[in-house]
């Protein structure tokens, strides 16, 4: 069965009432590979940073990783705020 392809959160997807857009450390991870041709496994400081400067480039004006478990590999996914 082939996998439903990622989309990068769009600033159009967040409202005044509901102003972040949370997406999991899995798809994120997906999203940055099939975007860039990487092949991380991870939420590396390399897709952090590109998902931080793509993510402004697009409009949101911040973009957070805010809940680190168990260690500072394993991230519990990405918010970002209109």
């Amino acid at each position: 069965m082939a996998t439903r392809k990622k989309n990068f959160p769009q600033p159009a997807e967040a409202t005044d009432q509901n102003p972040v857009v949370w997406r999991s450390t899995e798809d994120i991870i997906q999203i940055a590979n099939d975007i860039n041709g990487w092949t991380y496994s991870t939420l590396s400081e390399t897709v952090q940073d590109w998902t931080r400067g793509h993510g402004i480039k697009l409009g949101w004006s911040r973009v957070e990783f805010p809940l680190a478990y168990p260690s500072r590999t394993a991230r519990a996914g990405v918010t970002f705020i209109k």
